[in-house]
């Protein structure tokens, strides 16, 4: 029988990603989601996410049941606050809302948090505010419609061939 003997495996941890590699990845994560923000975005303003948090009182914090319980229609899914968190969280991300966990409780026992929302003042440009206000809503939703994206959609080598020929 012979021994083996082997020798001791020094591993050596990988290393991280740099700050170049984070930025990189960052950047591919922006440009790879970059049709995600503008369609919730426009899901949100026809539900009329903003005009039901911008309706109320400045400094005042809504979850999102109470976002949903204020909508001009009504959720009948069972899963809308938890599907409006979603959107209310892209919507933080892009700095149209503000976010913050309160906790929640009876009797001075924290059972869980919660996430709350507020408006940012940038929210006051995509309300509705009357008939002389000037809300950008009507310019974002043009832009985000099926006709104007239709627009866009024409096969370029149809227009090189064309060019060529």
């Amino acid at each position: 029988m012979t021994n083996h003997h082997q020798e001791s495996l020094t591993t050596y941890p990988k290393p991280g990603p740099t700050r170049e590699q984070e930025q990189v990845d960052e950047e591919m994560m922006r440009i790879t989601n970059s049709l995600a923000f503008p369609m919730v975005f426009k899901a949100g303003l026809e539900l009329g996410v903003l005009d039901t948090i911008v309706a109320l009182e400045e400094g005042v914090w809504l979850s999102p049941s109470e976002i949903a319980f204020g909508l001009h229609t009504k959720p009948t899914n069972p899963e809308a606050p938890m599907l409006l968190d979603r959107i209310l969280r892209l919507l933080v991300s892009h700095s149209i809302l503000k976010c913050r966990l309160v906790e929640t409780g009876e009797n001075d026992r924290t059972e869980s948090t919660q996430r709350v929302y507020a408006a940012e003042p940038v929210c006051a440009f995509f309300v509705n505010g009357g008939v002389n206000s000037c809300s950008l809503m009507s310019q974002f939703m043009l832009l985000q419609s099926q006709v104007f994206f239709k627009t866009w959609y024409v096969p370029h080598y149809l227009q090189i061939s064309q060019i060529s020929s």
